[in-house]
């Protein structure tokens, strides 16, 4: 185990260090960590990570965002390509005009 001194809040195992602007922070899951690196935007090379359990915690690289969309162009004449799954006893009428 690490030193308890680092880790006062058992309900939170992670603990965050910001040397240059001498903050520490703990969080109770590594979620929320991350999401304080992201808010922040802070550095891999610029904080220290320590974990209560000695695991060792990496900091999550941004994604890259694609340039491409994800939707299509509807070549349908405005009819949405998607389809409905048909339910049971749901079948196409012939309706025939009766004079």
């Amino acid at each position: 185990m690490i030193d308890t001194t680092l880790f006062p809040y058992s309900s939170f195992p992670i603990r965050l260090e910001i040397p240059k602007e001498n903050r520490i922070a703990w969080f109770k899951d590594e979620v929320d960590l991350q999401k304080h690196v992201k808010r922040y935007e802070l550095k891999p090379k610029e904080i220290i990570i320590l974990n209560a359990n000695e695991t060792p915690q990496k900091v999550a690289k941004k994604s890259p965002k694609s340039t491409k969309s994800t939707e299509k162009s509807s070549t349908t004449g405005g009819k949405s390509s998607i389809t409905r799954k048909r339910k049971r006893g749901d079948n196409k009428r012939n309706i025939s005009s009766s004079k």
